[in-house]
């Protein structure tokens, strides 16, 4: 599979259910001694007020993604991940 084949899919929380954002909006965090992937970056600001919210990021990290489907990317955001923790941009 290659990378642009992941942009449409929508990454989803399996602990919730709930929708975090699309694939393609997210940017790869490399780590930069050794190359490896380490997590996703994704922008979760909503896309109706976008220009009146703050940006808020979460890192998801790249063990949490656990199985890459047709449409969606499904996600244990579970204690090892801060995709409830943002930080300001």
């Amino acid at each position: 599979m290659r990378l642009r084949d992941l942009e449409d899919k929508e990454l989803i929380n399996l602990q919730d259910g709930r929708r975090i954002g699309y694939f393609g909006d997210a940017d790869l965090v490399f780590n930069g001694e050794t190359g490896e992937i380490v997590g996703l970056e994704v922008n979760t600001r909503g896309k109706l007020f976008q220009l009146f919210s703050e940006k808020r990021v979460s890192l998801v990290p790249w063990r949490a993604i656990k199985k890459i489907g047709r449409e969606v990317v499904i996600i244990d955001a579970g204690a090892d991940t801060d995709i409830d923790t943002y930080r300001d941009l």
